[in-house]
């Protein structure tokens, strides 16, 4: 079964493509308008502040990591009322 595509377009044009995996089938398509708090946009500056600080980030191999969740609490009911 192949995967749903979902795109989000910041400036709707007046025609949108149908990607090429999903022509010539049954798609459901569905519009949706975002509000404009939902779409995050970060200034060239901080993009490339973050792409510095990945380049210069040592890789972490699985066993250096480890995380002390001693006195944690997980809360199924509360995660699912979300």
């Amino acid at each position: 079964m192949m995967q749903p595509v979902r795109k989000i377009i910041h400036d709707a044009p007046d025609m949108v493509s149908v990607p090429a995996e999903l022509r010539h089938q049954c798609i459901e398509v569905i519009f949706w308008p975002l509000e404009e708090t939902t779409q995050p946009t970060l200034s060239d500056d901080v993009i490339n502040d973050l792409r510095a600080l990945l380049a210069e980030t040592e890789p972490v191999e699985p066993g250096d990591f480890s995380l002390d969740l001693t006195g944690f609490h997980f809360d199924r009911e509360e995660a699912n009322a979300r």
